[in-house]
């Protein structure tokens, strides 16, 4: 429901919850105070009539969104209007009283409005949308507005357990309004942790930002990325600088020993050979090619010169 006095009912900063029927309660308490600590009383009633506030103005601008749609292009809603009553005065009567009885059942007001929409969901929708500094309320942070939130719907659950205790209640009927009670305490439960989420991305971009003690320690992981990279590249570089000059070499050695088997009548001794095609037929030095023609004579089947 809207904010009207749940703290009126429950104290935001030190009121007291039981933890029967909903044993979370207490829990969902202390976690939203954690996020709002640093705010008083005063300032917290300030924020919720702020999320009120916002709330209110998001499903007035959906519906002008949605009727401002319905006109331009003499939508579905249109065909229930008498034609003298098509404009944004009658559109907007027709969408507060509800479609007629005889409607299509297929067919339903699909914009947020609060009787469809929740707290939690609306003000996760329009916060971004809306300004949130307001005197009293200063230094604002996303999170804040959606701890207060839960704390108010703390405030309608609690209502709710003692409604369901009085006979004289607004609803005569204890199990109906448990069953009120419990969904309010659920929707508290989503907000707190949203509330958390932001509080942990809030943190995470200014430890980034601001050279926080993750932002040193992601530089380190940088740097030591940077260093295990830079080895792996060094490493495989000289991997492919070997594999080339062997490629090479062998390609040498195997021209080197072809010439040589040639012209091998014309030559007196290995070191004659190396004369002849050191620096000439490959650009290696003699006694490299000299060696290379020694072990290729070593590896000639037996009886051959």
């Amino acid at each position: 429901m809207p904010f009207y006095k749940q703290f009126d009912l429950f104290d935001p900063k030190d009121g007291a919850v039981p933890s029967h029927p909903f044993s979370l309660l207490p829990n969902i308490v202390r976690r939203a105070r954690s996020i709002l600590h640093e705010r008083n009383r005063d300032e917290i009633l300030i924020a919720a009539e702020l999320v009120d506030s916002m709330i209110q103005n998001y499903f007035d601008q959906e519906k002008d969104l949605f009727i401002e749609d319905q006109l331009q292009t003499n939508g579905w809603v249109c065909k229930y209007l008498d034609q003298d009553a098509r404009n944004a005065v009658g559109l907007r009567d027709l969408v507060t009283r509800g479609l007629p009885d005889a409607a299509d059942s297929s067919e339903y007001f699909d914009f947020p409005a609060s009787d469809r929409t929740t707290e939690v969901e609306a003000l996760k929708d329009c916060i971004d949308n809306h300004r949130t500094e307001y005197e009293g309320f200063s230094n604002a942070k996303q999170q804040e507005y959606f701890a207060v939130l839960a704390l108010w719907l703390i405030g309608d659950c609690l209502h709710w357990l003692q409604s369901g205790k009085q006979p004289t209640g607004a609803i005569a009927d204890p199990i109906f309004n448990l069953s009120i009670a419990g969904q309010h305490a659920l929707l508290a439960m989503d907000a707190v942790c949203y509330a958390e989420h932001l509080s942990a991305v809030t943190t995470h971009f200014e430890n980034i930002s601001h050279g926080g003690p993750e932002f040193y320690r992601h530089q380190q992981r940088v740097a030591e990325m940077v260093v295990t990279k830079a080895a792996e590249l060094r490493s495989e570089t000289s991997r492919q600088g070997a594999a080339k000059r062997h490629e090479e070499n062998t390609a040498m050695r195997e021209e080197a020993i072809r010439y040589y088997e040639e012209h091998e009548a014309t030559f007196k001794s290995a070191e004659a050979a190396a004369n002849v095609i050191a620096g000439t037929i490959v650009p290696v030095a003699h006694r490299t090619v000299a060696d290379w023609i020694r072990a290729h004579r070593r590896l000639r089947p037996a009886g051959r010169p």
